[in-house]
């Protein structure tokens, strides 16, 4: 389902800014199943919402980081959940250039390296 959330993003992009809080909180409630497909999809969908809605969004910046690194943490073996998860972060920092030290965004970066996936 979260996926294919996802792609409704893509093709309508003002309802995540209409709905920020709802989504996020969904999502977010989502992430504590630890189910490394439902979480692939999360992170990809939390994604799409801060490319498409960056000023909807820009209120979640800190609790989304935190949960695309806590997907990460909890991936297991699942390297399509972990690639997700830093391609999720690496979107969001692209997109809203957070005021961070970009060192610190690379150092962490590089810890979580090898990626196998897209």
């Amino acid at each position: 389902m979260t996926g294919c959330l996802s792609q409704c993003f893509k093709w309508v992009p003002g309802y995540p800014a209409a709905h920020a809080e709802e989504l996020f909180r969904s999502l977010a409630a989502l992430v504590p199943l630890w189910n490394t497909e439902i979480n692939r999809n999360v992170a990809y969908c939390l994604a799409e919402m801060f490319e498409k809605a960056s000023h909807g969004m820009i209120a979640y910046l800190q609790d989304g980081l935190l949960l695309l690194k806590q997907i990460f943490d909890h991936a297991g073996s699942s390297q399509a959940c972990k690639d997700n998860a830093v391609a999720a972060i690496c979107r969001i920092i692209y997109t809203l250039n957070p005021p961070m030290p970009h060192q610190i965004f690379v150092d962490n970066l590089i810890q979580m390296m090898p990626f196998k996936g897209d």
